[in-house]
């Protein structure tokens, strides 16, 4: 099989069951941005980038290469789209919380409520992010989201 090689800007179609999909733009590698726009028919690039971007999370590198989300178009509209994406770390052990950047690696101590809002440093598997996607259109919490939440306590 042919590898696929995806840069800032290439949207593709992201399968979510055998009637529906929806469509991510390839930001700043690795992070994609997955857009609200579930649908069972093909969307031209240009009426895909007028639908909003419902979170973006670093995916692991197979989802494009290997094909299983496939390329479909590409857009310029997103490249500066979270330049400074920044995820929440927590330690296991201590429970500090900091806020890193991946783009220049800065971090710096967050409370709580702030990593409340923020995405873990996670790398997603591509076949956890279609269920995350499913359960979002379906108006349900997401047993992977979940799971990364940060806990309260000695931060």
């Amino acid at each position: 099989m042919k590898k696929v090689r995806k840069a800032e800007g290439d949207i593709f179609k992201v399968p979510l069951d055998e009637t529906y999909h929806t469509y991510a733009v390839s930001l700043l590698h690795p992070l994609f941005g997955f857009f609200d726009a579930r649908t069972s028919k093909e969307i031209e690039p240009e009426e895909i980038e007028k639908s909003a971007i419902i979170f973006s999370v670093w995916v692991m590198d197979y989802a494009a290469k290997d094909g299983l989300w496939t390329k479909i178009g590409r857009t310029e509209n997103f490249l500066d789209y979270k330049r400074d994406h920044r995820v929440f770390k927590q330690d296991v052990l201590s429970g500090r919380i900091t806020s890193y950047c991946d783009r220049d690696g800065s971090e710096f101590p967050i409370d709580y409520e702030t990593a409340c809002n923020m995405e873990a440093a996670a790398v997603w598997d591509p076949h956890h992010v279609e269920e995350r996607l499913r359960d979002h259109f379906a108006g349900k919490s997401n047993r992977w989201v979940e799971s990364l939440r940060p806990r309260q306590g000695n931060s």
